[in-house]
């Protein structure tokens, strides 16, 4: 790469020189001959362009806009987990495990270097209080490129792994969709790739949680979205169709308001599928809904807010969460704009939202 880089540059000088500054007196004069011209570029371009990607790397306002235009693609983009490091150590060791299982091959070697990077994680929770309520991996599984939903489907396995490892009992994912086809058209792989998916988990003694939000967003995602279980309906028919008591929901009150479903009501019917609640608020903006009407893209008329800063009443919420028995995780989900500038609002946003909601539970 780095070469391609050097030869790149050097043979735009080379032909800035001999078809422009060549044929211009003016410029010529300038820079009598190629060794002059190149020699003055090296002087004062590679100073310039280190300062340029010094002030870009620390964060300038291109850098900035930059991020912001990435988020403002995908506002559901993951955050980087901390200590991505054993992160990463783990996931390798994982596919290790499953290439060796594949081929019928001894694993307890690898099964103890994993025991040592438990060992490490679990170092790293009680060093900082934290207290993991379930790993999390959102992709698209029913994606139409079946190599991609091959590759989903086999890190949500290590994923069903890494949780077992750990001892937690929780992985939150998403059905996935073909954005291009009905409900009805995505059925039959839902069951094929789902099917021992739940069963694989089942087996390792692992809920999956699958969070209700439809994933249409951006323009790649219309006109489906790529998340098939986003309402009550196809939850009660995903149920019957996988009737296991280790496949639920992550559920997220916030993205039932902007579909104008009601929130309350499927936690009483789905009470013993809530495996995982997802603490997110949004704000329906009704002077922009009326410009743009329930068929414009949904970010033209919703704006994720922080727990209590939009329409969702988490009074009542909790009140029904408590009469139906939920003990699990309740996980504070931050996509607020207004929270995303600085590190300081972020670490702000999640105080505030903490602070919100303990007051509403014991």
């Amino acid at each position: 790469m780095y070469f391609a880089f050097i030869f790149a540059a050097i043979n735009t000088q080379t032909v800035t020189y001999f078809l422009a500054i060549e044929n211009y007196p003016a410029l010529k004069a300038v820079f009598p001959s190629f060794e002059i011209y190149l020699l003055t570029m090296l002087a004062i371009g590679v100073p310039l362009l280190t300062v340029i990607g010094y002030t870009h790397y620390k964060r300038s306002p291109a850098y900035s806009s930059e991020a912001g235009i990435m988020l403002s693609a995908n506002p559901y983009t993951r955050r980087a987990l901390i200590n991505s490091e054993l992160n990463v150590e783990l996931n390798i060791k994982i596919s290790d495990i499953l290439v060796k299982i594949s081929n019928k091959e001894d694993t307890k070697n690898e099964m103890l270097e994993l025991k040592t990077i438990h060992d490490k994680i679990n170092e790293f929770v009680n060093a900082n209080s934290i207290n993991i309520s379930g790993l999390g991996y959102y992709p698209n599984p029913l994606t139409p490129d079946s190599s991609e939903a091959e590759v989903y489907v086999n890190h949500i396995r290590q994923v069903i792994l890494a949780a077992n490892l750990l001892g937690l009992k929780v992985v939150n994912s998403f059905i996935g969709r073909d954005w291009t086809r009905s409900v009805e058209e995505n059925w039959p792989r839902f069951k094929e790739i789902w099917q021992p998916l739940i069963k694989f988990a089942e087996d390792h003694d692992i809920c999956i949680a699958i969070e209700n939000c439809p994933m249409l967003f951006t323009e790649d995602e219309w006109p489906g979205g790529k998340n098939l279980a986003y309402s009550p309906a196809i939850w009660r028919r995903m149920f019957e169709e996988i009737p296991s008591p280790n496949f639920g929901l992550n559920f997220d009150p916030s993205h039932l308001v902007w579909l104008q479903i009601d929130y309350l009501k499927p936690l009483r019917e789905f009470s013993d599928k809530i495996f995982h609640v997802h603490a997110k608020d949004v704000r329906v903006d009704r002077h922009r809904l009326v410009e743009d009407g329930i068929l414009g893209a949904p970010l033209e008329y919703h704006t994720p807010k922080l727990p209590g800063l939009g329409d969702v009443n988490w009074g009542q919420l909790f009140s029904v969460l408590s009469d139906v028995g939920y003990q699990g995780s309740v996980c504070i989900e931050v996509e607020d704009r207004a929270y995303e500038e600085t590190l300081e609002r972020r670490q702000a946003s999640l105080i505030q939202s903490g602070s919100f909601l303990k007051q509403l539970m014991s």
